[in-house]
């Protein structure tokens, strides 16, 4: 076993039973390759910006990106963009708030909960 081998990888394929691509996938999740993976898509999803996300889903409902930037607005449309900055940027909660004019860091939370339902 090579020093930079994650001793996991080879407990797997001692005592995990399943179908081969079971087991190569597991091996691989063991391995941490798959958080490399992750990584890397991560880094893709910020390629998205809330300077885009906003403006093309109030043009989806025919507004226009102000429309969204109010405490209480009820513009059709703002729940999901909100639920889009959080999901495709990877903005935190907090510029998140701020881009939708909301005083409270986390208040977004409220409005990509609504998305979610």
């Amino acid at each position: 076993m090579e020093l930079d081998e994650n001793p996991l990888s080879g407990a797997i394929r001692g005592w995990v039973f399943g179908i081969e691509s079971f087991l190569k996938r597991a091996i691989v999740l063991a391995s941490g390759e798959a958080s490399q993976k992750r990584q890397r898509t991560a880094r893709r999803i910020k390629a998205v910006s809330m300077e885009k996300v906003v403006p093309e889903t109030a043009a989806d409902y025919d507004l226009e990106e102000q429309d969204y930037i109010e405490f209480r607005c009820t513009a059709a449309g703002r729940e999901i963009a909100a639920y889009l900055c959080l999901t495709w940027t990877g903005e935190p909660l907090s510029p998140i708030s701020e881009r939708f004019g909301l005083s409270h860091p986390d208040s977004s939370s409220n409005l990509i909960r609504r998305a979610k339902k």
